[in-house]
């Protein structure tokens, strides 16, 4: 009972001591800004600083005594951090206090944002353009039947995400429906019902440049005859050998038990 007492405080305490409100955007994309792993935490710092202890501009001494670089190196990423226009200084007279005062500003931040995430949604847009040029009726009605089949095997409605990833299949992969029907089937059969799994199916399919049913029979065909002389040599090595046998036996003893 103690100890659920102290978890229970230390979540209560954990949730109310707050957090850091960061984008996704920035943390998938800081790469993408010239930013290292170190001036990243330094930029969660500052906004920690700001959050927290309301303490816009904080000195170097302050920042390097939650990080494991000292003042002088947290001064080198701050530079670094303005030259790449990403942080600047702002200076501004607080009516309070009668003075002017300076502050971290993360404006050049936001707008490098702001660019990447118009780049992104621009690649949305003639991406779903692209696949939307593909449909004709024809494949319209081919892509339906694909759903239909896959809500019958789940026996539910697909999620959009389950539909999305069918749609890449047909349109974007060029996958034939044969196809993507026989990796469902498939995955069916080993009870794995993973969209993930089915992709990776039809991945391996693509890398044997595989694209049809009858290119997939000819490639399992060669496969077989391929395996088969070496099962054949080891049967035929297993009746020479009597005491192979009785090991081989014996063995398999072992990992059945």
């Amino acid at each position: 009972m103690a100890r659920n007492n102290i978890l229970a405080r230390f979540a209560a305490d954990l949730t109310t001591d707050g957090a850091i409100n960061l984008p996704f955007l920035l943390i998938k994309c800081y790469k993408d800004l010239q930013i290292n792993e170190t001036e990243m935490l330094l930029i969660l710092h500052l906004w920690r600083f700001k959050q927290e202890e309301h303490n816009s501009f904080p000195s170097p001494e302050e920042i390097s005594a939650y990080m494991t670089v000292n003042s002088t190196e947290v001064q080198g990423l701050l530079a670094g951090l303005m030259e790449k226009k990403i942080i600047s200084v702002d200076h501004y007279y607080d009516q309070q206090s009668k003075c002017w005062i300076d502050q971290f500003s993360f404006v050049g931040l936001l707008d490098k944002l702001a660019e990447i995430w118009a780049c992104l949604k621009v690649r949305q847009i003639q991406k779903a353009e692209k696949v939307v040029s593909k449909i004709t009726p024809a494949r319209d009605e081919a892509f339906k039947g694909l759903i239909q089949a896959f809500e019958k095997e789940f026996a539910r409605l697909l999620s959009p995400f389950e539909s999305n990833q069918i749609m890449e299949w047909y349109y974007e992969d060029g996958y034939q429906p044969p196809l993507i029907l026989e990796a469902l089937k498939r995955a069916s059969l080993r009870g794995i019902r993973n969209f993930r799994y089915m992709d990776s199916i039809l991945l391996d399919w693509e890398n044997h440049d595989i694209r049809n049913l009858t290119q997939l029979d000819r490639y399992e065909k060669e496969f077989r005859d391929k395996n088969e002389p070496k099962k054949g040599l080891a049967k035929r090595l297993q009746r020479r050998d009597p005491e192979a046998k009785k090991r081989s036996g014996k063995y398999k003893d072992v990992y059945l038990s």
